[in-house]
């Protein structure tokens, strides 16, 4: 199993995916992850190592000087990040 699924597995077995997560969109998510970690579609994150949500109260203290390469929706993604 790759590392990606387990993260997946490891949130699914302790509560940490929102109710409104259906395992249609989990299957989805899953699917998509595995097209990008093949090559076969690009990463829609440009190679991100980090992210955070914006609801934080407060953005983690790396964000402001890190380079951004996505935000969707509630989440902005950096890569380069030390």
């Amino acid at each position: 199993m790759n590392p990606l699924r387990r993260v997946f597995y490891w949130c699914a077995r302790h509560g940490a995916l929102r109710a409104s997560a259906t395992s249609l969109t989990v299957v989805a998510a899953l699917v998509t992850a595995d097209q990008v970690m093949a090559g076969k579609v690009p990463d829609p994150t440009g190679g991100a190592t980090h992210y955070y949500a914006t609801t934080m109260p407060k953005p983690p203290d790396w964000a402001a000087k890190d380079k951004q390469t996505l935000k969707l929706g509630h989440h902005v993604f950096f890569k380069d990040v030390p």
